[in-house]
């Protein structure tokens, strides 16, 4: 394999990666926080099914619970455009040929420091602003039956 040489302008902006870090998990932690107050309610979201508890067992940051499987949500890192976001990787569960849990990527959504929530660029994010309010209720709404339906139908791709 061969390797390059990485220029300053790659690394430049991961010089306050503690803090990008920090924030980061924090607007993870608010987005599990939501989908739990959303659809853990029987009055709210309950009549999906759809259950979200909070993890805290390193990288894995969220239990999902379906009545037609089970998921978990898994915080990984990236950088895009010179800059640190959180690839939160919904996974479901699932038993290979020999009776194993096996767990497949079905969804990521991208957590940057500071900017809406996306799941292919920026421009389409969903505007999860923490402090409340309507449009908070309906994106996050939307990312826990999107996550429901990835976990029932697989991998919510381009491709299929």
């Amino acid at each position: 394999m061969d390797f390059r040489m990485v220029a300053e302008q790659e690394w430049r902006n991961l010089q306050s990666t503690a803090y990008m870090h920090a924030e980061i998990k924090e607007r993870v932690s608010k987005l599990v926080k939501s989908l739990g107050i959303l659809f853990n309610d029987r009055e709210n979201g309950g009549v999906s099914g759809l259950k979200f508890e909070p993890i805290d067992n390193g990288d894995i940051v969220c239990s999902i619970g379906t009545p037609c499987g089970a998921g978990r949500m898994r915080l990984n890192w990236t950088v895009l455009n010179g800059i640190l976001h959180g690839s939160l990787f919904i996974d479901r569960s699932s038993i290979d040929a020999y009776d194993r849990i096996r767990w497949e990527p079905v969804w990521r959504l991208y957590i940057p420091e500071w900017s809406g929530v996306f799941v292919e660029n920026e421009q389409d994010a969903f505007a999860l602003r923490f402090g409340g309010g309507q449009q908070l209720e309906n994106d996050v709404f939307a990312i826990g039956l999107s996550i429901f339906l990835a976990i029932v139908s697989g991998p919510m791709t381009k491709e299929g």
